[in-house]
């Protein structure tokens, strides 16, 4: 299988992490109290922390649980996954 190209790559990456609105929840102790909001979002808060996400307007997520099914978003995901990883050490073997 060839390797995609720098642009499919890209194109890839922007359409998997691109999101309108993505709303984290810092209630739990162990990223409260919340001191500097940049400094918290980047050190201390990771995906679990996600409570409502919206793409391209439409809601997918909230109260941190998807929404719907999400069956071809996963496949797709999976897709660009495999994509990105052929030829490199990491999907090698």
């Amino acid at each position: 299988m060839p390797r995609p190209s720098d642009s499919e790559t890209a194109r890839a990456h922007s359409s998997l992490t691109q999101a309108d609105l993505v709303i984290l929840r810092a209630e739990r102790p162990d990223v409260a109290p919340v001191v500097d909001p940049f400094r918290t979002v980047m050190l201390q808060m990771d995906r679990a922390r996600e409570g409502t996400v919206m793409v391209a307007g439409r809601q997918h997520q909230r109260d941190g649980r998807l929404l719907g099914d999400n069956g071809a978003l996963l496949e797709e995901a999976y897709t660009v996954a495999v994509r990105l990883t052929v030829g490199s050490p990491a999907g090698a073997g």
